[in-house]
This record gives structure tokens, sequence and C-alpha cells, in this order.
């Protein structure tokens, strides 16, 4: 069985990192045999990870250029003797791959998990220079497969697709049907993600005065982040609640089924877990037309451009009068995460046999 040693960043309770450790519980001792370096130390994450079974390093360092975290590095993947390094997303992508330079490497793996055409030119060169070791890489959406190739420079053949796991067991459809809200009930509208200016909740905010100039609503963003303030200012006066984060999948699960709209206006993305988690949960959807929304949605929403309010608006009212004229019916589009699993497993033995 392959040993593979995954490096991540940080382990935030956010999309890339939930998908991480959704796989990792789901290969551990039966795809492969998982170990977790943390870069940073001190996740809730990282430790209910430790305590299912998978082996976790976290790396702490003082040296303002991290020298003192990248020698740990090598030094764990030397005395580990892993068959792969597999790294998620551009920070430990670039470190992990960096601290394994050198004739007796083990095979590597980088994931991308988001179109970043906008990374500054330092960046993309030095992607292109850690190409020459890295042996294969994988996306999670055909757009952030395509981005691989424009920003690192990869050879088509050794970029695959591996879709986020989604698990069927929580997020599904409501047992009991909800009855129709009144006319003059206001609709349950939300949003969910980390409160940054990718996810474009800012947006949503502008446009919700329109939607109210048509009918009563509801909204609720769930989450945290750097610009919980900004969207406090700009959500006063307005029916408007940001609760913060929810506790577990269970209570993700339920806010979703309780919701008659759910509307994600990034700005950007690859393959939003909380699309894909709405979506299995039957809850009708408006979002951007962003890369990795399509294949997200399945065909089951209403898409509009990014920071288009009145778009934006339009389509919320038009949701809410006709939640699925939509050219699919709802359902979801991803797997389970045993399925992203042996997918990941398959790249893993081709980089194997790449590296040999």
């Amino acid at each position: 069985m392959l040993s593979v040693l995954h490096v991540m960043t940080r382990m935030l309770p956010s999309g890339t990192e939930l998908q991480l450790a959704g796989m990792l519980r789901a290969a551990n001792g039966k795809h492969w045999d998982p170990t977790l370096c943390v870069l940073y130390p001190g996740f809730e994450l990282a430790r209910e990870l430790a305590d299912d079974g998978v082996p976790v390093f976290e790396l702490d360092g003082h040296d303002r250029l991290h020298v003192d975290r990248m020698r740990a590095l090598r030094e764990l993947t030397r005395r580990g003797g892993y068959d792969v390094v597999h790294t998620s997303l551009w920070g430990a992508g670039a470190f992990g791959r960096a601290s394994v330079l050198g004739p007796r490497r083990p095979a590597v793996v980088m994931s991308e998990r988001r179109v970043e055409d906008f990374r500054p030119r330092r960046q993309r060169v030095l992607d292109r220079a850690l190409a020459t070791v890295t042996d294969e890489w994988i996306g999670n959406s055909g757009d952030v497969c395509d981005f691989i190739v424009r920003a690192h420079a990869a050879p088509r053949s050794r970029v695959h697709l591996v879709t986020n796991g989604v698990d069927t067991t929580v997020f599904r459809p409501p047992t009991t049907v909800r009855p129709p809200r009144a006319p003059a009930e206001p609709a349950r509208v939300g949003a969910l993600g980390r409160l940054v200016h990718q996810k474009g909740f800012d947006v949503l905010l502008q446009a919700l005065p329109m939607v109210l100039a048509d009918r009563p609503v509801e909204l609720v963003i769930v989450g945290e982040g750097e610009l919980r303030s900004d969207l406090e200012r700009a959500a006063h006066g307005l029916p408007v609640s940001l609760p913060g984060a929810l506790d577990g999948a269970t209570a993700v699960a339920d806010y979703l089924q309780g919701l008659d709209l759910f509307v994600m206006p990034s700005r950007f993305e690859g393959l939003p877990n909380a699309v894909l988690e709405a979506v299995a949960c039957g809850t009708p959807v408006v979002a951007t037309d962003v890369p990795g929304m399509r294949a997200a949605t399945g065909g089951a929403a209403r898409l509009v451009p990014p920071e288009d309010p009145r778009a934006l608006a339009v389509a919320i009212v038009q949701s809410l009068s006709n939640p699925w004229a939509s050219p699919a019916t709802p359902g979801s589009p991803c797997r389970s995460f045993d399925d992203v699993a042996d997918g990941h497993r398959h790249v893993f033995e081709l980089a194997v046999a790449h590296r040999q």
C-alpha cells in the first residue's frame, strides 16, 4: 500500500481543508496510508484527524523566511520514506515541492482547487520552475485543470480531474416536505462561505434592496472571515443576519435544508463545496457564472455574471417564484469521499510510475 505525505498550509474548517479531511478519513488504511503535515500548528481539524487515526505533524517555526519549517519538512520527508508527497493549494504547493528538491525525492502530486489567473508573475515563475519536480497534477473541475495547464505549463496528459466529495448521508433532501410559505411570510435566503472578497457577499447585499422591492425575504450569511465588520455595516437596516460559522456538517445540512434559496455570488471559484452541498440537499441555487460553478450545480441553478447586483437580484426573485426552472433537475453532480480517494490513488500510482 502506498505511503503518502499530504502537505497543507493550515487546516481551517474551509472548503479545501474539509475536502482533504474527508478524503483522508476515507483513504486511511484502505486506499493508502496517509500522513498529514500542517505547516502551521493549532488547528482543531488537524486534531480531529489525529483522533481519527491519521498521523499528523504540525510544524512550528520563528524564522521570518521559514527556513526552519523548510528544514523540518525536508527531514520529515526523508525520514518517513514516503512514496508520494501530495500538496494542496499554492502556498503548500510551493513550499512542499521546494522541500523535496534533490535526486532521491519521492513522487510529487500537486492539487489546485481554484482558478487564480490573477496570480502575480513571481508565483507563476515559481510554479513553472517547480513543474520539473511535479509528476502529476490534480484539479477538481475542468476549469481548474485548464488553469493548471496555463499557470504551470503542465502537460495536459499529466493533469487529472478528480471532483470534490460530499457526504450524502448528511447532505440530502429533507425527509419531510415543508409547507409553502404564506404570501406575506419572508422567504429564507442563505449564503455560506468565508467572509472574504472572493465570495462576493458585498454584491449580494447590494442586490438585496432590489429583491425586497419585489417581495419580503430574510437573508442569512453563514461563515467567518476578515470582512465581517464591513458586511455588518453594509447590512445595517436590512433583514440580514450573520450568525458566524456552523459547528459540523449536520448543522450545515440542517441550515441548507431550511432555505428557500441558496445564493453563491463568488468572484472566482474552483468547485465550491457549499454549492455541491446545497444541490445535494435539494435546495434551489442562484450563483455567479464563474469557473467551476457549472460543474458544481450540474445545470440545476440560475447563473448570472459576477459583480452584477441587478442581475443577481433578478435571478433571486425569479428563483423564489419558480425554483426549478432550469435545464436540469436537482441532484448532486459530485461523488462520495471513497470515490474521491479512489481517484486520488490512481493519480498517486501514476506519479510513482512516472518518477520511477
